[in-house]
């Protein structure tokens, strides 16, 4: 469980940056309007909210951990 807790913050910065790339991905393709945006608009935001649900999941098993310790 060390190691998990050691592991978290680097999962959770790459996770982050993960979030931000996929909105910014989102938000081009929107201002373009192109058929890249008709096409993948639902999917780009659906790999969103799994990525930003992974990451909340990881911090509360960081602070589950924490707390039980």
């Amino acid at each position: 469980m060390e190691l998990f807790t050691k592991i978290a913050p680097i999962l959770i910065i790459i996770g982050l940056i993960l979030v931000f790339i996929v909105l910014l991905i989102g938000l081009i393709s929107m201002l373009s309007k192109s058929d890249f945006n008709k096409k993948y608009s639902n999917k780009l935001m659906r790999l969103r909210v799994i990525t930003q649900g992974i990451i909340i999941l990881i911090f509360s098993l960081v602070f589950l951990i924490k707390f039980l310790n």
